[in-house]
């Protein structure tokens, strides 16, 4: 995960500030859980608990970008404009975000709403048996569309963080 900025008067960090001890953002707070439900999810011994890992993993993923809109975009205008500013690209290019729309935002609405889960996903956090997902024009195993989601969000949030970075300082990013 990258670094993250923390709240500053006169050049220094502000020592009140509850985020200077731990992650600035609470979406990269969200990714850290991701992170343990993808292991989770791993490391399930049967199919009750590989199913709730997964609505666990799907949920969280989903999470990262309410937590961005809702929480972080508080933080600063920078900030809100570089959220605002990454949202409209997702929904402009949905083919090149398409792990977004396609898995983060369909699946989690698919389980929330109807409590539908897709019907390999949940089966096998086996890599070699022949449970994929479809994401775009890729075929992913379930761990494999859990771990692509991950990557997809942490390029999101290094490139809004920079974008935000960036105005903060005056820069364009």
């Amino acid at each position: 995960m990258s670094q993250t900025w923390s709240k500053k008067k006169n050049g220094r960090p502000i020592a009140s500030d509850p985020f200077s001890r731990v992650d600035v953002f609470a979406a990269r707070r969200a990714m850290r859980d991701c992170y343990l439900a993808r292991n989770r999810y791993k490391a399930a011994v049967n199919q009750s608990n590989r199913r709730l890992d997964w609505v666990l993993a799907v949920t969280l993923l989903r999470v990262v970008g309410h937590a961005l809109h809702k929480v972080d975009a508080r933080r600063s205008p920078e900030m809100k404009a570089a959220i605002a500013e990454a949202h409209l690209g997702w929904k402009a290019n949905p083919r090149q975000h398409a792990i977004f729309h396609e898995f983060i935002e369909a699946e989690r609405n698919s389980i929330l709403k109807e409590y539908r889960l897709d019907p390999g996903a949940h089966l096998s956090a086996d890599t070699e048996v022949e449970d994929y997902l479809l994401i775009g024009d890729q075929a992913f195993s379930p761990v494999g569309t859990i771990n692509a989601a991950l990557e997809w969000w942490e390029d999101q949030l290094d490139r809004i963080e920079a974008k935000a970075e960036a105005k903060r300082n005056g820069a364009k990013a």
